[in-house]
């Protein structure tokens, strides 16, 4: 998918940025060294700019900034699921050690509105078109100058081996990628001559231009980031300078004032920016100039330690932050759903439903088990309509839901557990659901009826234990409000309560329901004209609906009863 390599992309591009910088600043301090020091570091930053991978470390640099997470040896500042983290709320990330909420309650108020996917959507999608159609313009234009290229050398001719010489270029160049070869411009003495055909042969020695064609492919896909294309043209810079050097130890001191004659000469002042061939005479001749004159072999020791130093630095940049510690084993992501059979198209399927995703398909498990005790009627390892399941995945996985029908979890989970039974929840449509469990975990459910104020809450608790009493600590915080709509048997002859909640209160609650959430039960009392025409209590609180059908089986009854009496 396009916008996910593009974020990828994007990571890559931040983590190089800080690595550029970093040698940036070291290849100051080298100043005075050999170029090939500098050289050399800026492998680390290609390393960067194009693997995603690395190794992780607690000497790496990255420590020292605002972590981003790491996943699977990546730095990840933006999240390749961003999309789907939009789409699809996901829980938080608690370590296996602490009693937490499912949701926070920040969590939760943030995913109670509709999540706005297709905004980010839209806007990553574009980013990704733009950044696409980048790389297509960088790639056309250095197909077209390579061809304008090769039209000129058409009539170059063959000195010996891959060697070259062509009157129409002003420049000695290598071309190509795997059977490079050097051109000369005609009109060369003798010595400046030998001095190209050194340096271009060292560049070849190397494999520079193998190393060039990988920098211009990286600087085409990072070509939004101008720290990129300074690294490119600084690189470039640096390689020049270390063949110079190169060809000044091989044929001694005495040829520096002849070598820089001749690279004034055959410089053209402009770089080649299309990554492919390098120009002798490419680069700033001024500054090269000066570094040729300069330059002086260093002494062993001095070289030997300029060694270590850049050897360290670029295992140190390689190195990615070790990842915190719930992220290793410690910390686990948990949805919360009830198993409910949902008959479709006249097959009845067994799913989950999860608020905020819908039917989901149950993932595959190592295990399965209830924290109850099964009666013996109850297998402990399966799963039945009505269960309150918490489906629990390593945090070391990368876990998304993917958009079908029912969605999918991604990957396998590392167990599910069953916290209750009896429960169901249905999708109103409207963001909300209806919420219906067993009334005997609230006190004195046997006298809720219709109409009444059922108050939950969420009060932490030291142990994970089942407690249904009334709310008694400070510590409890008020979830919601809200009246009872529905009060039934199930088979089993316990009563069952049918409430509705928004859609960020009923992710808390099962999270915590059981364990965490407290119920208070506030009974209505109804008008004295209300309960004599109705009556009774009951009556009192009757939805107009269901008056309506009460008041006409009344009628329906007394007319069958005249009936009767009149034959």
């Amino acid at each position: 998918m396009a916008e996910q390599l593009f974020i990828r992309i994007l990571n890559m591009s931040l983590t190089g940025s800080f690595v550029i910088l970093i040698v940036w600043a070291i290849r100051f301090f080298l100043r005075k060294a050999p170029s090939i020091f500098s050289y050399c570091l800026w492998a680390v930053v290609l390393f960067r700019l194009l693997c995603p991978i690395s190794f992780s470390a607690d000497f790496s640099l990255f420590n020292a900034l605002p972590a981003p997470f790491t996943e699977y040896g990546r730095i990840a500042y933006i999240s390749e699921n961003i999309l789907e983290n939009n789409r699809f709320p996901m829980p938080v990330t608690t370590p296996e050690s602490e009693s937490s909420k499912g949701y926070d309650r920040q969590n939760a108020d943030a995913s109670a509105g509709t999540p706005d996917f297709s905004k980010t959507a839209l806007i990553l999608k574009t980013a990704a078109g733009i950044w696409q159609a980048g790389i297509l313009i960088m790639a056309l234009y250095s197909i077209g100058t390579m061809m304008r290229l090769k039209e000129k050398l058409k009539s170059a001719a063959q000195v010996r081996d891959n060697i070259y010489i062509s009157e129409k270029i002003a420049t000695p160049f290598v071309i190509g990628i795997i059977h490079p070869r050097i051109y000369l411009p005609s009109g060369l003495s003798e010595k400046e001559t030998e001095y190209i055909l050194l340096h271009e042969q060292i560049h070849l020695k190397r494999k520079d231009h193998l190393l060039k064609t990988a920098a211009y492919a990286t600087l085409c896909l990072h070509w939004f980031n101008p720290l990129v294309w300074a690294a490119f043209f600084l690189c470039g810079k640096d390689m020049e300078m270390s063949c110079d050097e190169a060809v000044i130890r091989k044929i001694g001191n005495g040829v520096k004032k002849e070598y820089s004659a001749s690279l004034l000469c055959l410089s053209t002042g402009k770089r080649i920016v299309n990554g492919i061939p390098l120009a002798f005479g490419e680069g700033e001749t001024g500054s090269r100039i000066r570094n040729i004159l300069q330059y002086k072999k260093p002494a062993a020791l001095a070289f030997l330690f300029t060694t270590v130093v850049c050897i360290a630095a670029a295992v140190i940049l390689l190195a990615n932050p070790e990842p915190a510690e719930e992220e290793t084993g410690g910390a686990y992501i948990t949805f919360y759903g009830i198993i409910t059979d949902i008959v479709w198209e006249g097959t009845s399927r067994r799913l989950l439903v999860c608020p905020g995703i819908g039917e989901m398909e149950i993932p595959e498990a190592e295990n399965i088990d209830t924290y109850f005790e099964p009666g013996d009627e109850r297998n402990p390892h399966e799963l039945l309509p009505g269960d309150l399941a918490a489906i629990t995945f390593s945090a070391d996985e990368d876990v998304s839901i993917l958009e079908t029908w029912p969605a999918r979890f991604s990957v396998s989970a590392e167990s599910i557990l069953v916290l209750w039974q009896g429960l169901s929840l249905e999708n109103t449509g409207n963001g909300s659901y209806l919420f219906t469990f067993p009334g005997g975990v609230v006190p004195d459910a046997e006298t809720a009826k219709l109409g009444d104020t059922l108050s939950l809450y969420w009060e932490e608790s030291e142990d994970r234990a089942y407690l249904t009493q009334t709310p008694e600590s400070e510590s409890s915080e008020l979830i919601a409000s809200v009246s009872i709509l529905a009060v039934d048997e199930n088979e089993y002859g316990a009563s069952m309560l049918t409430i509705e909640l928004s859609l960020s209160d009923i992710q808390q609650i099962l999270s915590g329901f059981g364990f965490h959430i407290r119920f208070s039960l506030e009974q209505n009392t109804p008008s004295a004209k209300g309960s004599s025409e109705h009556n009774g209590a009951a009556d009192s609180a009757l939805p107009s609906e269901e008056w309506m059908e009460h008041a006409f089986s009344i009628l329906k009854e007394n007319f069958l009863l005249e009936l009767e009496s009149q034959q």
